[in-house]
């Protein structure tokens, strides 16, 4: 920590804290004792399988944090970090009890940074059997409304937000998207309840575990 501290966290008040036991139920412990808004933990993502699973202790706070956490990109190489820049920000949601919060904190995210906003949704492709004219018209016609309904969400304040519809399970597609507009970082809730679909919620692990860039997760 003597030698971290100074290479890696200058001009930040630091105040280190050490204590031995599980990893992921001190940290949880310590974050909900000290009233702490933010927890930023790493992912490992080492060799072709283990890019698609997390750390157990970063699945864990994952599931058990009551504050958002950052957690880093997921990739098993990188480019060295340098000065933080965050010039995109992709805000997904889908129509959950968390989306107005998701867009929100991304809105803030962006507004701090002076950085763009664009505001993300994901219809779920039906299972082929379902497939029919009537579910050909479902997704025409939805894609023609999210548009209007992700405005709503965003904050009055926000600003201004490109918006993106995209279609599949949300993790592919998230990261796809991310990879395509360059993001710095994802902002998706954690857990609810989808109203239109597959949720951006039950499906962070695997959002987190694909994203080329870091996640925020509330």
């Amino acid at each position: 920590m003597d030698k971290l501290i100074p290479q890696e966290l200058r001009g930040c008040v630091v105040v280190p804290y050490f204590e031995r036991g599980d990893p992921g139920q001190i940290i949880l412990s310590y974050a909900r004792n000290g009233h702490f808004d933010l927890i930023m933990i790493p992912t490992h993502g080492y060799g072709p399988f283990r890019r698609f699973l997390l750390g157990s202790v970063t699945a864990k706070i994952l599931h058990d944090a009551a504050c958002p956490v950052w957690t880093s990109a997921h990739l098993e190489t990188r480019p060295p970090t340098g000065d933080v820049v965050i010039r995109k920000v992709l805000g997904a949601v889908d129509f959950g009890p968390r989306s107005s919060a998701v867009l929100q904190v991304a809105s803030q995210v962006a507004e701090k940074f002076h950085a763009s906003l664009i505001a993300v949704h994901v219809i779920p492709i039906p299972s082929p059997f379902m497939e029919g004219y009537w579910i050909q018209d479902w997704r025409t016609e939805a894609r023609k409304a999210i548009p209007a309904q992700l405005q709503k969400l965003l904050p009055a304040v926000s600003p201004a937000a490109a918006i993106e519809v995209l279609e599949g399970s949300p993790a592919a597609p998230l990261s796809d998207a991310a990879e395509r507009l360059d993001a710095d970082l994802l902002v998706i809730g954690r857990s609810g309840a989808s109203a239109t679909g597959e949720s951006v919620g039950t499906n962070a692990y695997a959002i987190i575990a694909r994203s080329p860039c870091p996640v925020l997760s509330i």
